[in-house]
């Protein structure tokens, strides 16, 4: 892996590993070294958005050689995929990431973690996966690791630094920042070490390379801390004659997620330089961590999440998966030791889907000065009674799973919400507004569904917004539509008229309504002979409330023709779901990622506030960080950042249309197809 894609027996003989796709089926099983990696997963990254027909069985067959090259007890099938066993001890990657973090360990022996450093780099053969470098999918993971292995140079260069050995290092910074020009960290440490050298001169001159370096090339001034190190040696602080001097240069990594380490396990036949994926991002976080730590041995922080959501009642259902997997990532947080120093704990707190009591939850976090950011609640109505609360307090509010438009968009009144400081955003959540699903639904029903003529029908009540939307974004598409209301009691064939037009009847039906309406419009429809007219509408017919019945309860054969859309979330990664399963024995819902994700948010903006921060500005620089509209964070629902409102970037929305003869034959909702309609209107 740290070098051309290799494995050797046990003898040091190179085992022959057949063509580069065969090749990247390794590589991508180690991705996930021991845990299970579906074939659909391997189909997608080996072949991409057009596999062949033959896909499946051209894998299985890539699959069966590597287990006659590697061993059957290497490479298992096991449903719905295959595992590649692995000691850590084995792959040189995961070796690698093991020494930095034995070094990090070294808090207070700068001699132990230099030599550890080296014997860490040591393991680097050349460019990493360079056999691999021209498989369009192995180029994020090139970068990682390059990243990586720069992240180890680096700590390197500070402890050398630290142990006084600024004279030798100066070949090599000035060499490092020749290659890397734009790395801030090594422009500090080559004047660090060109001051302590007694080359004072030199050292500001290396600053104005810099500042000359990235003004060319990127537009920007260096950052604050390296201007604040060039005033410290242009004032010959005191301070710059001991410990390491710019570790604050870095910046902030995502948090790990690795494979889970082997118990003790019998020695097997060595498997060398391999696996991307789960190893690279666990060392990719690595890079995070800086050896300024190693001045002084320092007790852990520990610091609190607050969590509100609904654990007893009708809603726990929907509440303990994003429990589970809050806690979940907060453990693979600290056991990772990713963020130096501090240790997360958890506050979870049960509101019963109350938001009074969501409220009084809300309140005792936020008056707690250890929580320095809260997750949920679960849904809008408890979230409309928690943001004053956390505005005011400056708390950082992460929801997985609120939707209504007035949490975030002034234009539907959330400045009433953070009145107490209406410029200073608190609220971010990883799910769309709802206000994105009708013009996604004009746009399906135009492009996908080819509709030009629309009936737009609306319940008079609380579904008259969701169709005005509709028709608006639809006749701006080019569309025309006829618009009814059904008032309540009514018979639904009255309003049907339209359709009966023997000329120009409309291609659609959409209905802005909850399910027992859309519903019944739906059966008069059959009643009148319409079902070849497709019915589209919203979620509701998805997602019906607790006790109430289904869609297909209610219509049978009638619902076949009907479309839905749902505004979702991103899909998640597969170790994410995976992980999930091996700890809780189900399946993760998407507001359990969201939830994962969140804390993933939270952890990156730990990372980035100032070091300097004091524990009672802590909270408030966390918020300040999070909500900024140019950072993004890598999380288990991908890359994601939040515009000026705190709404997430991406506003995904997924369309379902009926399967008959799904459910055996009772009919079911199935995925129609998922897109992203971002940035939020």
């Amino acid at each position: 892996m740290l070098g051309p894609l290799e494995v050797v027996d046990q003898g040091g003989d190179p085992v022959p590993l057949g063509g580069r796709r065969q090749r990247l089926v390794l590589a991508f099983l180690i991705l996930e070294a021991n845990r299970v990696v579906a074939v659909d997963t391997l189909i997608d990254r080996i072949w991409g958005d057009e596999p062949p027909d033959a896909a499946r069985g051209t894998l299985s067959a890539y699959v069966s050689r590597l287990r006659r090259l590697l061993g059957s007890d290497r490479i298992q099938p096991r449903s719905p995929g295959y595992v590649l066993l692995a000691e850590r001890s084995e792959v040189d990657l995961l070796r690698f990431t093991d020494l930095i973090e034995a070094a990090r360990r070294q808090r207070t022996d700068r001699q132990a973690a230099a030599d550890i450093l080296a014997q860490a780099l040591d393991l680097w053969r050349g460019e990493p996966l360079a056999d691999l470098a021209d498989q369009d999918a192995m180029q994020p993971v090139i970068t990682q690791l390059g990243e990586l292995r720069l992240g180890a140079l680096e700590d390197r260069m500070e402890v050398e630094i630290a142990l006084g050995r600024h004279r030798e290092s100066v070949p090599d910074l000035e060499r490092l920042t020749a290659e890397h020009p734009l790395r801030e960290r090594l422009w500090g440490q080559l004047m660090a070490a060109l001051y302590r050298a007694g080359r004072q001169g030199d050292a500001l001159a290396a600053f104005h390379r810099a500042r000359t370096t990235l003004l060319e090339e990127l537009g920007i001034d260096p950052s604050a801390d390296l201007r604040q190190l060039y005033d410290q040696i242009l004032n010959q602080d005191p301070a710059l004659e001991i410990g390491p001097v710019v570790a604050a240069l870095a910046e902030p990594m995502p948090p790990p997620t690795m494979a889970p380490r082997p118990e003790r396990m019998a020695p097997r036949r060595r498997l060398a330089p391999l696996a991307i994926g789960t190893a690279v991002i666990l060392g990719a976080a690595l890079i995070g961590w800086r050896l300024s730590a190693m001045a002084e041995s320092v007790e852990p922080t520990s610091w609190a999440i607050g969590l509100d959501m609904p654990l007893s009642g009708s809603g726990a259902t929907l509440g303990q998966p994003v429990v589970n997997a809050v806690q979940m990532a907060v453990d693979e947080l600290n056991a990772s030791g990713s963020i130096p120093g501090i240790t997360l704990t958890l506050s979870p707190l049960d509101d019963a889907m109350d938001p009074d009591r969501a409220a009084e939850n809300v309140a005792a976090l936020a008056a707690d000065p250890g929580v320095i950011a809260m997750i949920g609640p679960w849904g809008s109505a408890p979230t409309f009674a928690t943001i004053p609360i956390t505005n005011e307090a400056g708390l950082l509010e992460c929801s997985p799973a609120a939707t209504h438009p007035g949490l975030t968009k002034p234009r539907d009144g959330a400045l009433d919400l953070r009145s107490a400081h209406p410029d200073a955003i608190n609220f971010i959540r990883l799910p769309p507004a709802d206000d994105i699903q009708a013009l996604a639904m004009a746009a399906f029903a135009y492009h996908s569904l080819l509709s030009r003529t629309a009936l737009v029908i609306d319940d008079s009540a609380n579904g008259r917004a969701l169709a005005d939307a509709f028709e608006t974004a639809f006749q701006q598409l080019g569309g025309a539509t006829e618009r009814r209301a059904l008032n309540p009691g009514a018979d639904p064939r009255s309003i049907l008229a339209p359709l009966a037009d023997e000329l120009n009847p409309p291609e659609l039906v959409f209905v802005g309504a909850e399910l027992p309406t859309v519903a019944s419009v739906r059966q008069a429809m059959a009643d009148a002979g319409h079902l070849s007219t497709p019915l589209l509408s919203w979620d509701a017919l998805v997602f019906p409330a607790p006790g109430e019945p289904s869609y297909f309860e209610r219509l049978g054969a009638s619902a076949a023709g009907s479309f839905a859309a749902h505004a979702s979330l991103p899909d998640h990664k597969f170790s994410f779901a995976d992980a999930y399963r091996q700890r809780f024995g189900s399946e993760p819902d998407e507001y359990a990622a969201a939830g994962y994700a969140c804390v993933e948010v939270i952890a990156a903006a730990l990372r980035g506030v100032p070091s300097t921060t004091r524990p009672d500005e802590l909270r408030d620089q966390l918020r300040a960080f999070a909500v900024d509209p140019g950072h993004r964070y890598e999380t288990v629902l991908g890359t994601i950042g939040f515009d000026a409102n705190g709404d997430a970037l991406q506003q995904f929305v997924t369309f379902y249309r009926v399967d008959p003869a799904g459910a055996d034959g009772a009919g079911e909702w199935v995925i129609f197809k998922k897109q992203d309609f971002g940035p939020a209107p």
